[in-house]
């Protein structure tokens, strides 16, 4: 793994959500679902290659059985463990199921204006300058276009989204919202063009994409995208998202069952479709308050759901995409601060791999850049605790505690000022005493990331893609436009026509 991306070495007990009897039962509950009651696939592609490998497909009503010995055969075929590349290659990292890692989550609809504090439509500009930040940041390895803008044309934001992204950063980038085999492969044409080729990007995807699964037991359209990214092996991240009490059950564990069935089923037609393709296991769940009938994205239920997918991925040994630093809240403030810290740091301890919300409010859809850097603060601290610590002869440190003696101190130690140099420091946190923090303007936590974000976007200009290079995306991207106009064009012709 490239030594240039931050990552954290799992260090710390695991938080055992689910024992290895419970996961095992999951498992196998799954693998009776999938070939009982089967899941309803609405894309014809998919419906085939399942009918071609043995499944039992009814035409009419799209329910599309799978005996146990495929589904197993699939989890048998993914590629572990899954390397994902940058736009330069000491910005590539490896899910090796050992360390952690931080990335952004998408899509949302709208900012809170960095200049007025006003809540405002997504734009462009949003994706690019997130995508910068994203760049000067360390602790965040791959960037997820965190909104989709409302400045482009709508049926080709992906396309924009993509190209803003590796246009601002050399990071990887995990691609959101794809619902066409068609978007999926101008991604893949663009990423296969930063890299030099279809080849290079199969050896160092340039690109992820999540394919979402809708609930309680469907396959829609997404997995044909999914197909066609595992085709030229970039990795799905197949995305379960279960609204516990709506669309998937009321309990923990049904919610954990349905979902993980899921993940199985679309890895399977993945794994039929093309063998040993790398695929990332992944859940957002949310649950619902019931006294508003409105969902959360760190509610309890849910926070405990994702917790059990994340230990079933353990279970497959397949690395897991999390939604984490959930919040209900719609501006940076107390309720974000616990309902992100908490959410956050029980995927960790579950065992996720990949977490990515930082910077999203309002159950991911509202985007703060005061809140991303924030986020990113508190990944820091979680970080210095999650690797754990040593416990050997050197770390007791009974020689020193002799020397120093029954009324001495440490500070003057060699060791201690070695040691402290590789503790945790504050980036944003203001630990100063009172005094200081009046006389230096009483700054809030939001001031501080304010003026940090301020000071990035000013002075930080990642490395630039070719001249060549970036004409080539602005050509495909008005081919995409031209093409999008054309089928709409199309479809309202087709319209008046009946």
């Amino acid at each position: 793994m490239s030594m240039s991306t931050f990552s954290v070495k799992r260090g710390l007990g695991e938080l055992t959500v689910l024992t290895e009897t419970q996961r095992k039962e999951i498992h196998e509950r799954s693998l009776e679902l999938l070939e009982t009651m089967g899941l309803k696939v609405f894309s014809e592609e998919a419906l085939e290659i399942l009918r071609r490998n043995g499944a039992n497909v009814e035409t009419n009503t799209k329910i599309a059985r799978m005996p146990r010995s495929l589904v197993e055969e699939g989890l048998r075929h993914c590629a572990r463990p899954v390397k994902l590349g940058g736009r330069t290659p000491d910005m590539d990292f490896v899910l090796d199921l050992e360390h952690h890692f931080l990335c952004t989550d998408g899509v949302g609809t709208s900012v809170l204006d960095f200049k007025t504090g006003k809540r405002r439509a997504a734009l462009l500009r949003d994706v690019e300058e997130c995508a910068r930040l994203i760049d000067s940041i360390p602790e965040i390895v791959a960037h997820t276009p965190m909104v989709t803008p409302s400045d482009v044309p709508a049926q080709a934001h992906t396309a924009y989204e993509f190209a803003a992204s590796v246009e601002n950063t050399r990071k990887h980038i995990v691609s959101g919202g794809v619902y066409r085999k068609e978007e999926a492969e101008i991604e893949i044409e663009i990423a296969a063009l930063i890299l030099g080729g279809r080849e290079e990007l199969r050896k160092r995807p340039l690109l992820s994409s999540i394919n979402c699964v809708s609930s309680p037991m469907i396959v829609g359209k997404t997995i044909e995208p999914a197909i066609q990214y595992a085709s030229a092996g970039v990795p799905p991240i197949i995305m379960t998202m279960p609204l516990v009490g709506a669309s998937g059950p009321a309990t923990i564990a049904g919610s954990i069952l349905m979902g993980n069935a899921q993940v199985l089923g679309v890895n399977t037609i993945v794994q039929l479709a093309h063998p040993g393709a790398p695929v990332i296991y992944s859940s957002v769940p949310m649950s619902m308050d019931i006294t508003t009938g409105s969902f959360g994205g760190a509610l309890p239920p849910g926070n405990l759901v994702a917790a059990g997918h994340i230990q079933m991925a353990r279970y497959y040994r397949l690395p897991f995409f999390s939604g984490g630093h959930g919040s209900s809240s719609k501006v940076p403030d107390p309720q974000a601060a616990y309902e992100k810290a908490l959410s956050a740091w029980t995927m960790f301890l579950a065992g996720a791999d990949f977490l990515g919300g930082p910077g999203l409010l309002e159950s991911f859809t509202v985007l703060s850049y005061e809140q991303l850097l924030i986020d990113v603060e508190a990944f820091k601290m979680m970080a210095s605790m999650l690797e754990g610590f040593p416990i050997d002869e050197e770390a007791f440190a009974v020689p020193l505690l002799r020397k120093v003696g029954h009324e001495g101190h440490f500070m003057g130690e060699k060791s201690t000022v070695e040691t402290l140099k590789k503790s945790w420091k504050p980036w944003l946190t203001d630990v100063t005493p009172y005094a200081s923090w009046a006389a230096s303007g009483r700054k809030t936590i939001l001031d501080r990331a304010h003026e940090e974000a301020e000071r990035i976007l000013a002075s930080y200009r990642p490395e630039q893609l070719s001249s060549d290079v970036q004409r080539e995306i602005r050509e495909i991207l008005k081919k995409t436009e031209d093409k999008t106009k054309k089928e709409r064009m199309d479809q309202n012709i087709l319209l008046a026509r009946k």
